[in-house]
């Protein structure tokens, strides 16, 4: 029913209103109306008695704008009340002082559990001849062999394994970014065999895993 803004600045008072319907009508041509009683509540002084005022149509007391909008097939009863607060701001001066807490970094190992199923090896399968690599070099435009995994937690260990249970990487991801990229070689620095291999994906709490598969 009431919208309150501020009309005048310089007018405005660190004070509290109330806004009282007391009567309502209508005009010859059948427009409705209604009566509004302010009030402020410092000294229970009224400030301001309106005895017309239309739908859509707004009062101004102390510095504030207070908007009326209501449905003409329905007009508010008396005895509706409305309070409202002002408060001049106050600038900041020189003489201000202001202190501000960092927080140190927190983990929420609850979040990082339900999202480790989002976790995804990227391609999959890994295709040798894929569009997904990029190329380097200006005379032998070498692909570089690379798969990422993606939606990983801030902190993990990245372990990489054949099926047979044979560890082939072991990866250290410590990263808000969320990917981890690996060049496809082993321990030794050797490239690895086509072939499925299994990921392992641990945190202090939890663990997830999946496999991908390597074309050549």
């Amino acid at each position: 029913l009431v919208t309150f803004s501020v009309g005048r600045s310089d007018s405005l008072k660190t004070m509290q209103y109330k806004l009282t319907t007391i009567g309502k009508g209508s005009n010859s041509s059948g427009a409705p109306f209604i009566a509004v009683l302010v009030t402020r509540m410092k000294d229970n002084v009224n400030i301001l008695q309106a005895d017309t005022i239309y739908a859509e149509s707004s009062i101004n007391f102390d510095g504030i704008e207070a908007a009326f909008n209501f449905p003409t097939d329905d007009v508010p009863q008396s005895g509706n009340i409305f309070y409202v607060n002002s408060v001049v701001p106050v600038p900041p001066t020189l003489a201000d002082k202001y202190r501000f807490v960092l927080k140190g970094a927190s983990v929420n190992n609850a979040v990082i559990k339900e999202n480790l199923s989002t976790i995804k090896v990227v391609p999959n399968p890994y295709i040798v001849s894929s569009l997904f690599e990029p190329e380097f070099g200006e005379l032998r435009r070498e692909p570089i062999r690379q798969i990422q995994f993606t939606n990983l937690p801030p902190e993990c260990t990245i372990y990489i394994f054949t099926v047979d249970a044979n560890l082939v990487k072991t990866l250290h991801h410590n990263s808000s970014s969320g990917t981890e990229p690996w060049d496809l070689k082993s321990e030794g620095g050797r490239e690895i065999a086509s072939g499925v291999y299994m990921v392992l994906v641990k945190t202090k709490t939890d663990q997830y895993m999946n496999r991908f598969a390597v074309i050549k």
